[in-house]
């Protein structure tokens, strides 16, 4: 119970009510004057107009004491509120002060140097279907066509790779030596335009540098088809479009080297042409080449006396972790034997 609050005794009558609220009124009008004169002088000489009181509320204060109190209670309630209200309004001004403009000056601003002009990235122009099982690129092919396709097409892709091979015990058949480095393999690889790409791998060995491949792709033919134009490995089987380095074996099977004229196998300038043959089951691409004739199988005699090589290659998943690649191959040209003699090569690989 606040101090100075007196008790109504439970003796009086049930109509008759008493209400002291001397405490609260001095409270109250103590906390006004502290509030007033915590402000400055502006503040409190623009403090709200008091409101007038009603006629009616005057004389009914003069004729009840109680109605009176409360009147000036209700009066002094307003002006602690708007008293707060200014309070307030100073303290939110006060923390965002206005701040003077700085004084114009005469000095020039300093240059402002533009950025360096930012390169766009190249666009993108999709491989056609067929690209990647005809050996061709994999991926988007990055379009040149600004500034920097100059400094690109000069300055290729390029890595060196060489091949180490170790040997031991006895081969009467194929002897090699027990340790040789048996090639260093330079490639240039780069993108030529949108619709061509060039890779060049030469293969320098202890006989001397000679070009294995060299030729350009062209993914983005009509009908979806794709092109190689250059010296080139022929499409004859799996293992012979191998290089040695990528070989799973650490020298060339038998029958490369029997039937296909070496570690090299079958090898030659000429064009290839290749499609994919779109169907619900399987991968399926068909080759078709056409080289030059001269090679370690082959022998021209004439400009006519080309090579001629098909191939139909299958392929399907399994599996996650299994899948059937399965293809056939044939390969026909003159030999060396005659002009009217033809070498006639089958595979299935």
């Amino acid at each position: 119970m606040p101090p100075g609050t007196k008790v109504v005794p439970h003796s009086r009558p049930e109509d008759e009510e008493v209400v002291v609220l001397h405490s609260f009124r001095v409270t109250s009008t103590g906390l006004v004057m502290a509030a007033a004169l915590c402000l400055p002088p502006s503040v409190v000489a623009q403090g709200p107009a008091v409101p007038a009181a009603p006629a009616a509320a005057s004389e009914a204060a003069a004729q009840d004491p109680q109605a009176a109190l409360r009147a000036q209670i209700e009066l002094l309630r307003q002006q602690l509120e708007a008293l707060q209200q200014k309070v307030a309004a100073l303290e939110a001004a006060g923390a965002h002060p206005a701040v003077a403009p700085p004084p114009a000056t005469t000095t020039a601003p300093p240059a402002v140097t533009a950025p360096p002009a930012v390169a766009a990235p190249p666009a993108a122009v999709e491989i056609p279907a067929g690209a990647g099982g005809a050996g061709g690129p994999v991926g988007s092919l990055p379009v040149y066509g600004n500034t920097s396709a100059l400094s690109k097409i000069f300055n290729p892709d390029m890595a060196v790779i060489g091949n180490f091979v170790g040997a031991t015990g006895k081969n009467p058949v194929h002897p090699i030596p027990a340790l040789r480095l048996n090639e260093a393999e330079l490639s240039f690889q780069a993108i030529v335009d949108p619709y061509a790409r060039a890779d060049f791998f030469l293969g320098a060995s202890p006989d001397g540098l000679t070009i294995e491949e060299g030729f350009l792709t062209f993914p983005t033919l009509p009908a979806g088809l794709l092109m190689k134009v250059g010296k080139m490995k022929a499409q004859f089987g799996k293992v012979n479009t191998m290089h040695s380095h990528t070989l799973p074996w650490v020298d060339t099977p038998l029958a490369i080297q029997n039937l296909l004229g070496g570690e090299e196998g079958l090898n030659d300038s000429g064009i290839s042409v290749s499609k994919l043959l779109l169907n619900p089951v399987l991968f399926l691409e068909a080759t078709g080449e056409i080289y030059d004739g001269n090679n370690s199988v082959f022998k021209s005699y004439r400009r006519s006396d080309l090579n001629y090589l098909g191939r139909l290659r299958g392929y399907r998943d399994i599996t996650e972790s299994t899948n059937l690649d399965l293809g056939t191959s044939f390969v026909v040209g003159h030999n060396d034997a005659g002009p009217d003699s033809k070498t006639r090569v089958f595979g299935a690989a």
